[in-house]
């Protein structure tokens, strides 16, 4: 199945999600997680009945209004993990299947996608570095979280 198809399918995939599956696996994601060097942007996940919700934030420096700025998943469907993201600028979430993991590191890619084609998850105690990656020719984003309660 296409990826293409598998986004335009994300709100069935999120009604279908197995909820009997090990979540345990992924407890590192739970929790508040802002940026090391701008703690005005981060990541917030808890654990849901279809697995885990998650979303992107950033706070405005002079308002301080919190923006939302991406929502996120980790589903299981049919045998398989699928990390997705839903931002303003793509028309459907997009699905990264999880192509590796251990039980600190989590690697999901989807090389049909513009950017980022790779997600990587380093869980290293309170801290948490997520890798972006695209083509060999694009640039990298790494992001350093840390745990916040």
């Amino acid at each position: 199945m296409g990826y293409r198809m598998l986004a335009s399918a994300a709100t069935i995939l999120l009604s279908l999600a197995v909820v009997a599956q090990d979540w345990n696996t992924f407890e590192n994601f739970l929790g508040k997680w802002v940026r090391e060097d701008d703690s005005a942007q981060g990541e917030i996940w808890w654990m849901t009945e279809h697995g885990l919700k998650g979303f992107g934030f950033q706070i405005d420096s002079v308002t301080k209004d919190t923006a939302h700025t991406e929502n996120l998943w980790i589903i299981y469907n049919e045998g398989t993990y699928y990390y997705v993201a839903e931002v303003a600028h793509n028309p459907q979430p997009v699905l990264f299947p999880l192509i590796e993991s251990t039980e600190t590191r989590f690697l999901f890619e989807n090389p049909k996608h513009d950017f980022p084609k790779r997600i990587e998850y380093w869980f290293d105690g309170g801290a948490v570095i997520v890798k972006l990656t695209g083509d060999e020719n694009q640039f990298r984003l790494w992001i350093h979280l840390r745990r916040r309660e």
